[in-house]
């Protein structure tokens, strides 16, 4: 699988829209196969997201470090890349560094701590790929956030405790309201829907 990076052309949702296009960190899928992970932070947060197979899934904690996951489906198990998403404070491109890789089998917690982000990492199923969507005029999204308390977390579907969103344009929605929101009023919760949404 390659890394690359790709300019951001996205929606931005309850945050102020960026000014001009930023380069953003993200890997290339290999299929249209879906990926279901859970995580749960070192805090005890749990986050459901599913990314498309050999894409970017992205979680960050207010003050620390952004991390990308990456899983690919295997015979039976899954690859998981774990890589380090950078800001340059000037311009806010950004720059991926893989640093570990770790075997899930299905219902197994792995352990992935990287400063600040601490998180257990479950495979919870493989889905096949989506039914295309009618088509737009306008372009959909390939991945979206949820800003939940200090945490963000990114995919392709994303569901908390406080919000959820989800593109369907590439990952079916098991929800009628597709791409809503549920907030709980104890925490702070915004959403970002863009082609190449990150936390910021």
């Amino acid at each position: 699988m390659r890394l690359a990076t790709a300019a951001l052309a996205g929606v931005l949702l309850a945050l102020p829209a960026p000014t001009s296009a930023q380069v953003k960190a993200y890997t290339v899928p290999i299929s249209n196969d879906r990926v279901v992970l859970r995580l749960v932070t070192g805090a005890g947060r749990t986050a459901q997201v599913t990314v498309l197979n050999g894409g970017l899934a992205r979680v960050a904690r207010a003050g620390g470090p952004i991390l990308g996951l990456t899983p690919s489906l295997r015979d039976g198990w899954v690859e998981l890349l774990i890589s380090v998403i950078t800001k340059d404070p000037v311009t806010g491109n950004e720059a991926i560094r893989q640093v570990a890789r770790e075997r899930l089998e299905r219902n197994v917690s792995v352990h992935v701590d990287q400063g600040e982000v601490s998180l257990e990492v479950e495979w919870l199923e493989a889905r096949p790929p989506a039914p295309t969507p009618p088509a737009r005029s306008s372009g959909g999204c390939s991945s979206c956030c949820v800003i939940c308390g200090p945490d963000t977390f990114c995919g392709c579907v994303v569901e908390t405790e406080c919000g959820r969103c989800c593109c369907p344009d590439k990952c079916a929605c098991d929800w009628r309201d597709a791409g809503a929101m549920r907030v709980s009023v104890a925490l702070p919760c915004a959403v970002l829907v863009g082609s190449a949404a990150g936390p910021r």
